[in-house]
């Protein structure tokens, strides 16, 4: 004869305090982060010859990619490759003083960052736990030249 077993389950809340998966071709992408440059004094902005958008990438997952860096702003779209390891990685984005002149005094300017990542070693599996979150921080670092540019360039 068939018998069988019924097994009743209160709700209950589950804690899971990590989790193993495999990481293949995962595509990610950042919320938007707003970069304040609309602000800037002309006497500062008319003596910018170049810049560069320092990135500090803490990743504490065993990924790594190739991903896009992108800044936006009304008109304007710049990007830039940028690689992400596991660890610390420290990608420097060049502009030139056209292209930071042209970000100055819009709103909103944005970076994100989006592309592929994959476990490394590749098909292996990550362990993530719920207190683990990538950063990314930024420092604007502006060269200036002792008079204005004049020329536009």
């Amino acid at each position: 004869t068939a018998s069988s077993i019924t097994v009743l389950v209160a709700e209950s809340v589950v804690a899971v305090s990590g989790a193993d998966v495999r990481v293949q071709g995962r595509t990610i992408s950042s919320t938007p982060v707003t970069i304040d440059l609309e602000d800037l004094d002309a006497q500062l902005t008319d003596r910018v010859a170049s810049g560069s958008l320092l990135l500090q990438i803490d990743n504490p997952f065993a990924v790594a990619g190739d991903l896009t860096a992108t800044v936006s702003a009304p008109g304007i779209t710049l990007t830039w490759p940028v690689t992400v390891a596991p660890g610390t990685s420290n990608p420097i984005l060049g502009f030139s003083g056209a292209e930071l002149r042209s970000l100055f005094g819009t709103s909103p300017v944005t970076l994100t960052l989006s592309g592929t990542v994959n476990a490394v070693p590749t098909g292996g599996l990550v362990t993530v736990t719920p207190d683990m979150v990538l950063t990314v921080r930024s420092n604007l670092e502006l060269y200036l030249t002792t008079e204005g540019i004049g020329d536009g360039q």
